[in-house]
């Protein structure tokens, strides 16, 4: 199980992707905003991404947040763009 800090309008939650069920639970106090990155967790993102060396121009690629760890992360590094909801990288989780 892998767990995300976040927070929103300085509401703290926190994001689970289970790697073997595939599923990603949202917990934000704001019901609206957890829906609506649960909406966007849940849609297909054709995002740019960096070639596979790092040094290769960036490519587009599809993004399906539950289907793995490294999409799930591509997916987030989306989510203040497309949510306004804040991933907290360094914030435990208790």
């Amino acid at each position: 199980m892998m767990k995300v800090a976040v927070d929103y309008n300085n509401m703290d939650g926190y994001i689970n992707y289970d790697e073997v069920a595939k599923t990603i639970e949202v917990f934000l106090p704001d019901e609206a905003k957890r829906r609506e990155v649960e909406d966007y967790l849940k849609q297909a993102h054709t995002l740019l991404v960096p070639g596979a060396d790092c040094k290769a121009p960036f490519v587009s690629r599809l993004v399906v947040a539950h289907e793995s760890l490294d999409d799930f992360y591509c997916a987030l590094s989306r989510l203040w763009e497309r949510t306004e909801v804040a991933i907290q990288w360094s914030r435990r989780i208790n």
